[in-house]
């Protein structure tokens, strides 16, 4: 009897001598593994080769909280915002939410089906996004300049079917500017590109008149210039440029921002374009309201000028940017308006 309980007893202290070592390398595994993801990074890898974010929103895509550490690669991806600003400093919050329809207009099934649109810029000088929820999983990527990129992919759209995708996004906003994002080349904002003609004989001879003794004074007067030149001419499809802006003295939005652009540049103050909506509540984005302006450098500061919309260092805390526009802008999807898509037989529209 004796010898068979000393049996029972070691085969017993065998087994929890087992169980304890699964226990110890589950909790191992789970710590190292399933541990990282869930608390600190669910559906997100980083593509670190290439140095953009690159983060798979399950549903809801939240930004890290608390104050962010400059640019560099974290368990989300890149963080390109100001070291010295915390949550706190965008004190005014601001909902919005938009969507879109894509349709398959052809009796076959469109496989493989890509679709790709901007949320709104990580940090602006007015603005943090602290969140971004969607209806359908995708893939965010950042670029240099703070632009996201919602990426969706669908493996199947039946014949004649359709997906909506609907988006909202939670901000901070700041009527006050703060200081410029460090890290960001801002010089790349002094030169030429496709529609901001600023080298160009033409767009100097303009500048020339508007330079002044001290940069504020040149920027207004470049903004008075733009606002009183171009007459708002309505809405047209087609990018025309500083240019053309310039010899016609007609456009729209965009125009405007082109021509306040290229003469800032020419007089040697950084300058870019900025797309988005201006939101003064909050509202569900339409794309009749999809808006572009400029954004003008000065003393540090990114500062708003709107020169169709006739305002200039307003409060910013109305204006929502969804796109930092530049060639010099590095962006994994390419360069696009408001959005892009791929499959054949494939109708996109925002709602």
């Amino acid at each position: 009897m004796d010898e068979i309980t000393i049996w029972l007893k070691g085969i017993a202290g065998t087994w929890v001598a087992v169980l304890v070592s699964c226990t110890i390398l589950f909790l191992g595994f789970f710590s190292f593994g399933f541990g990282h993801n869930i608390g600190h990074s669910v559906g997100w890898v980083e593509r670190s080769e290439t140095q953009q974010l690159i983060g798979v929103g399950f549903r809801s895509s939240t930004q890290p909280t608390g104050t962010f550490r400059g640019q560099g690669m974290t368990d989300r991806g890149v963080i390109t915002v100001n070291p010295d600003i915390d949550l706190k400093g965008f004190p005014i919050d601001r909902k919005i939410s938009w969507s879109f329809t894509l349709e398959n207009k052809t009796p076959k099934p469109v496989r493989n089906a890509e679709f790709w649109t901007w949320g709104p810029v990580r940090q602006t000088a007015h603005q943090q996004c602290r969140k971004i929820i969607s209806s359908h999983p995708y893939m965010l990527v950042a670029d240099d300049a703070g632009n996201q990129i919602l990426s969706f992919q669908f493996d199947r759209i039946p014949p004649y079917g359709s997906k909506i995708v609907a988006i909202s996004a939670t901000l901070g906003l700041s009527d006050l500017p703060h200081p410029a994002v460090p890290g960001l080349d801002n010089a790349l904002y002094l030169k030429p590109e496709t529609f901001i003609e600023s080298g160009h004989a033409l767009i100097r001879k303009a500048a020339v008149p508007l330079k002044q003794s001290e940069e504020l004074s040149t920027i207004r007067a470049t903004y008075e210039w733009a606002s009183k030149k171009i007459k708002y001419g309505g809405y047209t499809s087609r990018d025309r440029g500083a240019l053309s802006a310039l010899g016609q003295g007609t456009g729209d939005c965009t125009e405007f921002m082109y021509l306040f652009i290229a003469l800032c540049r020419a007089n040697g103050i950084p300058a870019r374009g900025i797309g988005g909506y201006v939101c003064r509540q909050n509202t569900v984005l339409k794309p009749a309201n999809f808006h572009n302006w400029a954004e003008v450098l000065h003393d540090n500061r990114w500062r708003m000028a709107d020169p169709q919309g006739k305002r200039l260092f307003d409060p910013g805390s109305f204006y929502i940017a969804l796109h930092i526009m530049g060639e010099y802008v590095s962006s994994p999807l390419g360069h696009f308006h408001r959005f892009g898509f791929k499959g054949e037989g494939l109708v996109v529209r925002m709602d």
